[in-house]
């Protein structure tokens, strides 16, 4: 899929990371199971947010640290501002560089210099802006604004709009995977706060629930939570191969009005303005995709891990390959109890080989990769197992005897996916 936009998800990221922070999550008798539950409860009712943070990062692997300095509003349900004022970071250069450099979409649309745009010295003073129709993304060393729609496919601006809807999930996927254990009573900012330490479930195995769990399973997240308005005020991630990561809201004020101008953004005179354009990616119901296919779904019988069926969206892709033809591909995701994994089909051609080849997905790298033959539904089918953000992933290929491509990909183990492509039908 394409892949616009994505190399500017590192002040994305840290947008993310930091009001994730300050609005998501708002021998010792503190029960921390409550104080969660309360917590949750808050985060329910909050419309607005205004905070001011701070992060602090202190790794080992990758070497960076530093601190930044930021700030954000956000109005539920899908309108955000943030700035980030100062960033000592070092390392963080070297890190951006590795397959930084600019390029063209297979649609031709550019993506941004983040070597430029995201280097420690030119970070501050980014400014990240979703209005509710788009995102506007600038940063005044590039001298450039970029902007998406919030409904298109990218990977990285639909992880925005997400969080734009609330964090509840966010929440419940860590906590899922964790065992909270109220450990004292400590002071944030002057303000009186719960401390919590969540640590790995035991038993807990890299393959489930994803980044969350591997996290866990290498360290362990301490969260205060303010005592008065369950809500956080600091979260705090330790390794000790890894190092420490801290983020700390300065004062956050909730469901106070905010100007709707903040949510507004104008480019700076003199300033380029660069349309991230992309193909959309519409949400079907089954019976639709199967009907504006173009050629015969093919929809799993037998689902492992209790999986359920929980998107399914089609996209016409620019063929790069015939400039004047685009190819209708239907992606169909399912999610299980500890697992996940997706379903490309697309009329078979030159191009969605090497789609299907890439599993459906924007990874750029996949380490420790093996590829192999195999036999599927009576026909070669290319197996491939790799491990992609440190967890395990598998990916089957084949071309079916209807001449329709298709792909699986995703954390299921290479049976459990041998399994869900013997059953298509």
């Amino acid at each position: 899929m394409s892949t616009t936009f994505k190399r500017s998800g590192a002040v994305i990221a840290i947008m993310i990371i930091i009001s994730l922070s300050a609005a998501a999550c708002g021998g010792s008798s503190v029960d921390g199971a409550q104080v969660i539950r309360n917590m949750t409860a808050a985060v329910a009712r909050i419309n607005t947010t205004h905070s001011v943070v701070q992060v602090h990062i202190d790794l080992s692997s990758p070497q960076i640290s530093g601190d930044i300095t930021a700030e954000f509003w956000q109005q539920m349900p899908a309108l955000f501002h943030g700035e980030i004022h100062t960033a000592n970071i070092n390392g963080l250069d070297s890190l951006i560089k590795l397959g930084a450099a600019p390029h063209s979409t297979a649609n031709g649309s550019a993506t941004p210099d983040v070597s430029t745009m995201f280097s420690a010295q030119n970070l501050p003073g980014s400014v990240l802006v979703a209005d509710g129709s788009a995102i506007w993304l600038y940063t005044p060393a590039s001298n450039q604004v970029y902007k998406a729609t919030l409904d298109t496919k990218n990977i990285s601006l639909a992880q925005v709009q997400v969080f734009l809807q609330g964090l509840q999930g966010v929440v419940d996927r860590l906590l899922a995977v964790s065992d909270v254990q109220g450990v004292g009573e400590e002071q944030v900012g002057g303000r009186d706060a719960y401390k919590l330490e969540l640590t790995a479930k035991q038993g807990l195995s890299a393959g489930q629930t994803g980044t969350a769990a591997l996290l866990l399973m290498g360290g362990k997240v301490t969260l205060w939570v303010d005592k008065q308005l369950s809500v956080p005020l600091k979260l705090q991630y330790d390794n000790s191969s890894m190092g420490t990561v801290s983020v700390t809201a300065i004062n956050p004020d909730f469901n106070q009005p905010i100007d709707p101008a903040k949510f507004q953004f104008t480019p700076p005179p003199n300033v380029k303005v660069v349309n991230l354009a992309t193909p959309k990616s519409e949400p079907f119901t089954l019976p639709q995709a199967r009907a504006r296919a173009g050629y015969s779904l093919l929809i799993p019988t037998k689902l492992p891990d209790s999986a359920l069926l929980v998107g399914v969206s089609q996209t016409d892709e620019p063929n790069p390959d015939n400039p004047a033809a685009t190819e209708r591909i239907t992606l169909l995701n399912f999610q299980g109890n500890s697992s996940f994994f997706d379903i490309t089909e697309a009329k078979s051609d030159r191009f969605t080989t090497k789609y299907a080849q890439q599993g459906g997905t924007t990874e750029q790298k996949r380490n420790n990769e093996v590829v192999q033959s195999i036999t599927v539904r009576g026909v070669t089918a290319t197996e491939v197992t790799y491990t992609a953000d440190n967890q395990p992933r598998s990916l089957v290929y084949w071309t079916d005897k209807s001449g329709i491509i298709v792909s699986i990909s995703g954390s299921l183990s290479l049976s459990d996916t041998e399994k869900v492509a013997e059953s298509l039908n």
